[in-house]
């Protein structure tokens, strides 16, 4: 059948988009660390363009690590470090890359930053703020807040249909927020926001 209809045999076996970016970035990188190579431009620019190199290998991997696991109800910080281990990946190099301090952060300058990662990983609005929800309710210690990541430490990760759910019990959890923690979670989701509305949200929420 596949003789008949080369198109379709060709189509079926196309690789997948993170697949080419991973093997145009992996090329890059062997090309700057060929020995004896002689290289156009200074050592610094070699150096950054073998880090982009290399943090555009990370990134791909990462996505793809993203797809395969789907949302988990964890915070951002443990969501990104789980699937950064699945995936053999190392953060730092990425982070800096991304102008993201740090995964704990508990202000609108870190959300914006985190939402920069998210974005770039995959990640959709929606999971997004979950997550960021969650990473909220575990620093401020908010009752209830346990029970959100209890199952996805205790069992397989759960697929598509779980964001409703999560979402209500955050809505509860939250209700019991004083005015400053409210306020808090309120800057820190709209600079979360801005950041997918600033890139036409290209990734789906």
């Amino acid at each position: 059948m596949s003789e008949k209809n080369p198109k379709v045999h060709v189509a079926m076996h196309r690789p997948a988009e993170w697949l080419n970016e991973a093997l145009a970035s992996a090329r890059d990188l062997a090309e700057f660390s060929r020995p004896g190579i002689v290289a156009e431009g200074s050592p610094a620019f070699r150096r950054r363009c073998r880090d982009a190199a290399l943090a555009a290998l990370a990134l791909a991997r990462l996505r793809e690590e993203r797809r395969r696991v789907g949302f988990v109800p964890l915070s951002l910080a443990d969501y990104i470090e789980g699937i950064a281990r699945s995936a053999g990946v190392s953060l730092g190099p990425l982070l800096t890359r991304l102008g993201v301090p740090g995964l704990s952060g508990l202000d609108a300058k870190s959300a914006g930053a985190l939402g920069r990662l998210a974005h770039a990983v995959g990640i959709g609005l929606r999971e997004a703020l979950l997550h960021l929800r969650i990473q909220l309710a575990a620093a401020f210690e908010a009752p209830g807040a346990p029970l959100l990541t209890a199952r996805a430490r205790g069992g397989p990760p759960p697929r598509g249909g779980a964001l409703s759910g999560h979402d209500t019990v955050l809505e509860r959890i939250e209700a019991g927020y004083d005015s400053a923690q409210t306020q808090q979670l309120r800057e820190m989701a709209t600079a979360m926001r801005a950041v997918y509305v600033e890139s036409k949200e290209s990734i789906p929420s």
